[in-house]
């Protein structure tokens, strides 16, 4: 019977130590494979390149590990069941056993000869009794197996988490673990960026803007990207970081007037560029720019040069040249219409045209700039600007001053034509040319009023600017006789005056002049009616003029009888002013005066050779007569009235004044009575 105990105990003992070493080496795995997966994945993301570093991060590793063997592994191992405390265990599991399981467990162990262990009888029994009692309890109950079983499920499923992983991220685990049992070795991580300077800049002017792209070749930008700068200067140097911004799928950074070159580099998630190296440069400048004007052939104008800006004939050619403060690899002219021009480029002297490139001829006005760019790409020049004044050859203008647009002649007359002429370079010919109406199917005829030289006369440089501004001008006048064309009554002559320039172009005049031929009866009875209403105007200016004496005599005889005149009769005076200018203008003062239109009778008269002696006569009278009242009567009696008006107009603001300050009332009387005097002999002079 005691073997069949001692068995028992040993039975429960056994699975009682075989589930706390599954439970110790089942968490010792789990956690000893946790501790390498959490290092293995913050080797990854933190990616510890320096072997300090990542012995010491290995040492944490082993330190950890040795922690789980020395925690999990060795206390189960270590701990040693007796019989004593599996008794008691199964005492604890099973209470109604009581204390009869360790007191057999210690019966068993005594000799039966031990006279102070008591009756061997009675311990006999205990152990019988108990053997029994444990034949009918289960005693697979006394031990936990759960605890094991949940470690044993935690190292199988951390075993197939790493199995997982060497499986599918083969690369990957192998380099966590060569990192973690070898730190001093040279494995490392693959860059999960890999940053690039999208067209880096090397060179910028001096103030101008640099701009950094930044891409990633993996494709996957980091969230954050920063830009390094250094600055090396007399202080030494310094470094300045500042961060990216994402625009477009891409990082950019900027730096606005730039004047110190420096180093640059990105850096962002677990890479960084190289430095490279930003040198700030003085742009290119032209110096010296000499541009030459070649007007046309037939404008006869000399070559003209400037400093840059350009003023010439449309069709003149330009040629520019020049000097760059430094080499350049490339120069081109370019005008405000979006041409561009290459220069030719030798040492720093530049020329256009080069071989190869047609020459600039102008066209329109505006501007024109010269970019340059040197053997770093720095673009120079563009901002500044030269002026281009193209001067358009316009078709000569033309006009016909006399004859009137319609007007009438007879057959013989003698027709006085005047044609102006004006060109802004120079007029070859003027030509007046007609068509008759008796002769509807002939070509158009010309008349010669004048022959310029075969070319345009050539001019100084001197002589230039006075020319451009004047231009040329002509005044043609030409008596045109009629009888030569053997014209009958009822014909029509249209005619107009035509000049042209040596471009060669044509100006015309407007609107068509038409002549129309008449009989001399009817031409002098038109003349006659003309007359009649030519003195009937004559006789309304004359009432006009004798009423306006007649007011000139009454405030003449007013001064003289009261010493003054009032306000209301300076207003009449005023008017009787104006008067006398509008007769004079009437009479002699412009085109559509009496004299005016009795001179043009008397020239149709004899133009048109119409004997009419008496018209002659009286026509001839009239115009003596309007000149001599010009010259001796109009312009005296508006300088009298003028003059009254003024001397009176000051008596009467000093009277105000005198009545508003009563000051010095002998100075005032004085001055006054000198006005009036000098008002009346004025007046007095206008009325005769």
């Amino acid at each position: 019977m005691p073997d069949t105990l001692h068995k028992t105990i040993v039975s429960v003992r056994k699975r009682a130590r075989w589930a706390l070493i599954f439970r110790g080496v089942g968490w010792g795995i789990a956690l000893g494979i946790g501790v390498l997966l959490v290092t293995g994945i913050l080797d990854y993301y933190m990616r510890l390149d320096d072997r300090l570093s990542r012995a010491t991060f290995s040492s944490l590793c082993l330190l950890a590990i040795v922690a789980v063997v020395f925690r999990f592994f060795l206390p189960p191992l270590r701990r040693q069941m007796t019989e004593l405390s599996v008794a008691q265990r199964i005492q604890d599991r099973f209470p109604s056993l009581q204390n009869k399981v360790a007191s057999a467990v210690e019966f068993s162990h005594q000799q039966e000869d031990d006279l102070l262990a008591g009756s061997a009888t009675m311990r006999q029994a205990v152990i019988d009794e108990v053997t029994g009692e444990l034949a009918g309890v289960p005693l697979g109950e006394v031990v936990r197996y759960r605890p094991a079983v949940t470690a044993s499920l935690a190292a199988v499923a951390t075993l197939a988490v790493v199995l997982l992983i060497a499986l599918f991220i083969p690369t990957g685990s192998g380099i966590a673990l060569a990192r973690l049992t070898n730190p001093f070795g040279d494995t490392v991580w693959p860059q999960i960026n890999q940053l690039f300077f999208r067209n880096p800049p090397t060179h910028i002017p001096v103030g101008g803007l640099f701009e950094a792209e930044v891409d990633d070749k993996k494709g996957v930008l980091p969230e954050d990207v920063f830009i390094e700068y250094r600055f090396g200067d007399e202080q030494g140097i310094r470094s300045l970081r500042n961060p990216m911004h994402f625009i477009n799928g891409i990082m950019v950074a900027q730096r606005k007037n730039v004047k110190q070159s420096f180093s640059y580099r990105a850096v962002g998630g677990d890479d960084e560029t190289p430095w490279q190296t930003l040198m700030v440069v003085t742009p290119p400048r032209v110096e010296a720019l000499q541009a030459s004007v070649h007007p046309p052939d037939y404008a006869g104008w000399p070559t003209t040069e400037s400093r840059g800006s350009i003023t010439g004939l449309v069709g003149s050619t330009v040629q520019i040249t020049g000097n760059t403060t430094k080499s350049v690899k490339s120069a081109t002219l370019k005008t405000e219409t979006g041409d561009s021009k290459p220069f030719a480029i030798d040492g720093l002297h530049i020329r256009f045209p080069s071989g190869s490139t047609e020459p600039w001829a102008l066209k329109q006005s505006g501007t024109y700039s010269l970019t340059m760019v040197d053997e770093h790409g720095i673009e120079g020049g563009g901002n500044e600007q030269w002026q281009v004044h193209a001067i358009s050859d316009e078709p000569p203008t033309v006009s016909i001053e006399s004859p009137i647009p319609q007007s009438q002649a007879s057959f013989d007359a003698m027709l006085p034509v005047r044609v102006f002429a004006k060109d802004g370079l120079a007029i070859r010919d003027i030509l007046l040319r007609y068509t008759r109406s008796d002769q509807p199917e002939s070509e158009e005829q010309s008349i010669l009023l004048f022959q310029g030289s075969d070319h345009a006369p050539p001019l100084s440089r001197e002589a230039l600017n006075a020319h451009m501004a004047k231009g040329d001008r002509r005044l043609e006048q030409y008596q045109w006789d009629l009888a030569s064309l053997d014209l009958s009554a009822g014909t029509e002559i249209s005619f107009y005056a035509a000049a042209h320039d040596y471009q060669p172009a044509e100006g015309k005049s407007a609107p068509t002049h038409t002549i129309t031929i008449v009989s001399k009866e009817e031409l002098a009875q038109q003349l006659a009616t003309r007359q009649r209403a030519l003195l009937a105007e004559l006789s309304r200016v004359v009432g006009r003029e004798k009423h306006s004496h007649t007011d000139t005599r009454g405030l003449q005889i007013q001064l003289d009888e009261l010493g003054q005149l009032d306000e209301r009769e300076l207003h009449q005076l005023r008017g009787i002013e104006f008067t006398e200018r509008e007769v004079r203008e009437a009479l002699t003062g412009n085109n559509e005066s009496i004299l005016r239109k009795a001179d043009a009778l008397l020239g149709e008269l004899k133009n048109n050779k119409i004997d009419r002696p008496q018209m002659v006569d009286q026509l001839e009278s009239l115009g003596r007569l309007l000149k001599h009242v010009e010259a001796n009567h109009l312009g005296a009696v508006e300088q009298e009235l003028t003059r009254a008006r003024k001397f009176l107009q000051t008596d009467f603001s000093e009277d105000e004044q005198s009545d508003a300050t009563k000051e010095d009332p002998t100075g005032d009387s004085q001055r006054i009575d000198a006005s009036r005097m000098e008002a009346r002999a004025a007046l007095n002079n206008a009325a005769e």
